[in-house]
């Protein structure tokens, strides 16, 4: 039987020419799609709304909100993400290999400034974005905990959510390797000198971690993979992402797309 494969990407969350890579492929399969926008403010998608038959795999790649849009309307599987790419999921899988392996997590309501390292490297621990990833004083955490826990708009999400503290760590070049059914389907260089400086240049060694990390802990059937350099030449694991709103930087989408649709024809359950 074949597998009725259709995307749906949102516009804005990526460049045109992205997009259009994204679409070219999916023109050469035969695979539908749509590109949509989400009403700003809201959980749903603005009109033309895709109309799809219910028979369809389908793959969500855009925001937090149109991933949720699309989950509530039974639009499956939708999006990759859950529990196993939590910081402290994968601390506790890869071990030394993670960049943070000292870190713990508290939630926002229970951390007070006396538990922090001076100064802290704090983050959500999961794929929230409620807040980035930043180092801070114990001072300023604690005036910027009392707005966070004090604010209408997330008050609620705030107090709940999972905070990673670490000691802050020195790390050079950044890689982003896009893992499709345990293999790498696309990778790029997206940090160098502290800035965003994306090429496709990425060192066989870094590959390898990389292979090294998939063999080790492979959580979902797509992500990103995000890994540094650090002083002694060797690499670590920064965080692992959500495939469905992973920057591309200068990866190449026509080869993830191309190996997402592989993995779901032979594997739709994925």
């Amino acid at each position: 039987m074949t597998t009725l494969i259709h995307w749906l990407i949102e516009r804005g969350v990526v460049g045109e020419d992205k997009i259009a890579a994204m679409t070219a492929q999916l023109d050469r399969e035969g695979v539908g799609y749509d590109i949509f926008r989400v009403i700003p403010f809201s959980h749903d998608i603005a009109v033309p709304v895709p109309q799809l038959s219910g028979e369809e795999v389908v793959v969500c790649y855009g925001s937090t909100s149109a991933q949720g849009a699309c989950i509530a309307r039974g639009w499956l599987p939708a999006v990759w993400t859950g529990p196993e790419i939590d910081e402290t999921r994968v601390q506790s899988a890869l071990g030394a290999r993670y960049l943070n392996a000292d870190a713990f997590a508290r939630t926002l309501r229970e951390l007070t400034p006396e538990m922090l390292p001076d100064p802290a490297f704090i983050k959500p621990d999961g794929d929230s974005k409620l807040f980035s990833g930043h180092v801070t004083s114990r001072a300023d955490f604690a005036q910027w905990r009392d707005r966070m826990l004090n604010s209408d708009q997330v008050e609620a999400r705030a107090a709940a959510t999972a905070v990673l503290v670490a000691e802050p760590k020195e790390f050079g070049c950044e890689w982003r390797f896009f893992i499709v059914d345990g293999q790498i389907a696309s990778a790029c260089c997206y940090r160098q000198y502290g800035e965003v400086m994306p090429e496709r240049w990425v060192p066989d060694a870094a590959s390898e971690f990389a292979q090294e990390c998939i063999a080790a802990y492979d959580p979902l059937p797509a992500y990103a993979l995000d890994i540094t350099q650090v002083a002694d030449g060797s690499f670590r694991v920064l965080e692992i992402n959500t495939m469905n709103n992973s920057g591309f930087y200068a990866c190449e989408p026509d080869k993830i797309v191309a190996a997402i649709n592989h993995m779901l024809r032979t594997k739709p359950e994925a």
